[in-house]
This record gives C-alpha cells, structure tokens and sequence, in this order.
C-alpha cells in the first residue's frame, strides 16, 4: 500500500467503509424490495442486483485489511456489528415500499458511482483496481432504476421519495464529522483545485440544505 500520514489513511479508510456499508445496507435492503417488484422480471434483476452489491461490499471491505491497525473500522457480517454505520441513513431502516426501494437505489447507487470514478483514479492500487471492476457491474445497476424511474414516473409517491432521499445523497461522505474525513477532504481537494484550477464541469458541487459546508470534490484523482 502506498506511505500515507495517519491522518490521509483514515479519511481513505473513511471513503472505503462509507462506499462498503453503503452497499452492505443496499444489498439487504434490495433482497426486500424485490419482493413488492411489480413484474416478475423486475423481481429477478433486482435480486440479481442485489448480489452483486453484497460482493462489492465484501470486496471493499478487503481493503481495510491494507491500512494501519487502528485506522479502519471493522467490516460488516451483520447489521448490528458495529454501532457507527457509515451507510446513507436511509438504507439503515427495512422497507417494504417498493416506490421507496427505486428512489433509494437511483440515488444510492449514483452516488456511489461518483466515489467509485473519483477512486479508479486512486494512488492506491487495491482502491483503484477494486473501483473498476465495481464501475464495470454500476451501469446494468443504473439501467435497471432507471428503467424503474421512467415506469413510476407520473407516481406522486416516487417524487415524494426522491425529494426526501436527494438532500442526504448530496451531501453523502459517510456520518457527519467524521474524525479525518471532512478535515482531509478539505485540506487535499482544496489544494487541488488551487493547483489545477478546476472548471465548473469538473466538480461536484452539492447543494447541502441542511447547512454543511458544500465540498468542492473533484471527479477523479482523490487519495
């Protein structure tokens, strides 16, 4: 593994566990929704979907066996091993709203994504090899909820779910105040930005109703 300060390997090991749990909670909360799909073919895919997230997750949770004793938080076998998640709070909670299970994994997934293109861009080689594998299952994922979306879209339910789930995923890095996380966040995309004099396009900038500070966060070349 590449040389890093304690400070860079724990807001690394931080984006790891947030992506892993993310997909953790997601793979569970999928093998649920499925069962209220609408067709049976939506059924399948969606427990189709649901296995592969659960091998991200086991996949990304490999990593953390790379840095520092004491940095990582353990890896997830079940919902109440650990006490901190670093998930999307939404995913923590079983539902059998299949209208919510659509709006979930459109957005969850997405934001995924984000991380996992920044991370194919890694210094780090396990990240970096495990984020294009991942990016490669990503797109049948994102076929599959937008297919979904288009079906539901004159549903007001659907529109109430993205418009309560969205301010959450805009401002997704894992739980808030996170020791490391944010403070490396800032110190290294900041510098980022200053040296390569990002464009508008380049960045992501999310729009955080709830007050936090909104994170210039590139699209590629973190950690």
């Amino acid at each position: 593994m590449t040389e890093l300060s304690r400070e860079v390997a724990q807001a690394a090991a931080n984006v790891v566990v947030a992506l892993a749990d993310t997909k953790y909670f997601l793979a569970h909360r999928l093998a649920s929704w499925g069962v209220g799909a609408p067709t049976l073919e939506s059924a399948v895919a969606c427990t189709a979907i649901a296995q592969e997230e659960a091998g991200h997750a086991r996949g990304l949770y490999s990593l953390l066996e790379d840095f520092p004793a004491g940095v990582a938080p353990e890896p997830l076998e079940r919902e109440s091993d650990r006490e901190r998640k670093y998930a999307l709070s939404y995913l923590l909670e079983p539902s059998a709203s299949f209208v919510h299970g659509v709006a979930a994994l459109a957005l969850a997934d997405r934001a995924c994504t984000v991380l996992l293109e920044a991370a194919a861009d890694s210094s780090l080689e396990g990240l970096r090899k495990r984020a294009v594998r991942i990016l490669a299952d990503e797109r049948f994922h994102q076929r599959y909820a937008d297919g979904r979306l288009r079906e539901l879209a004159r549903t007001p339910a659907l529109e109430h779910e993205l418009a309560t789930l969205l301010p959450e995923t805009l401002c997704w890095f894992g739980p808030e105040h996170e020791p490391g996380l944010e403070r490396e966040l800032e110190r290294r995309v900041g510098a980022d930005v200053a040296e390569r004099d990002l464009t508008d396009d380049q960045l992501v900038r999310p729009p955080c109703p709830d007050g936090r500070p909104r994170p210039l966060i590139p699209r590629a070349g973190w950690a």
